[in-house]
């Protein structure tokens, strides 16, 4: 069991009483950040969890920081439609409320099926895809998308770090972020591969 437990989805409870992505997420999370878990059990004793990071290196004096302007939310506002398709309803909710605020017009989607019929009838502008989904996977379900709607761009998220070259070869104008994600971050990056994805505009 000790092989798999970092795996997404694996899990040795029974049927709907884990979703078996926690430890995907903080195994993600830990490698992100350049360090490593160290796992040890004993049947009858428990498990134990070691996580080791790296030491950062010391913050600048704040007089020498670089001041960074913070988008505003006018800045990172829209209009567009957008296809979400997550199978965990936390995240899947908390995506929603971080968009749905800033103007977008959100489909929220648990699976494949369901993602594929919401957009028989709406063309969304973007869709974020978790790569890794029961029944058929993130790139499954771009390809699918990208057959109907074309030049659809696709916001991969995941919470196993090791997906993200998955991300990167599944679509050509295929993004990734990283679970966990915040709502700030989530709503910049929607906002900047919309704008990446409108046409020129045609001189006058």
């Amino acid at each position: 069991m000790r092989e798999h437990i970092f795996e997404p989805f694996y899990s040795t409870k029974e049927m709907g009483k884990n979703g078996g992505m926690g430890l995907a997420t903080t195994y993600g999370m830990v490698k992100q950040h350049g360090g490593f878990i160290h796992v040890y059990s004993e049947p009858g004793q428990g498990s134990l969890f070691r996580v080791y990071l790296p030491i950062a290196p010391s913050a600048k004096p704040e007089s020498s920081r670089t001041p960074v302007r913070a988008q505003s939310m006018a800045e990172v506002r829209g209009s567009e439609t957008i296809l979400l398709a997550e199978d965990h309803d936390s995240i899947r909710e908390m995506a929603r409320q971080a968009l749905v605020p800033r103007g977008y017009r959100v489909l929220s989607a648990v699976d494949r099926e369901e993602a594929l019929k919401l957009c028989e009838s709406d063309k969304p502008a973007l869709a974020i895809l978790d790569l890794v989904m029961p029944k058929l996977n993130g790139p499954e379900t771009a390809a699918k998308l990208g057959a109907n709607i074309e030049n659809l761009p696709i916001l991969f998220t995941s919470g196993y770090s090791q997906e993200s070259k998955r991300a990167e070869t599944a679509a050509y104008s295929a993004r990734y972020l990283q679970k966990p994600y915040s709502p700030s971050t989530l709503g910049r990056m929607v906002r900047e591969i919309l704008d990446q994805a409108k046409p020129p505009a045609s001189a006058e």
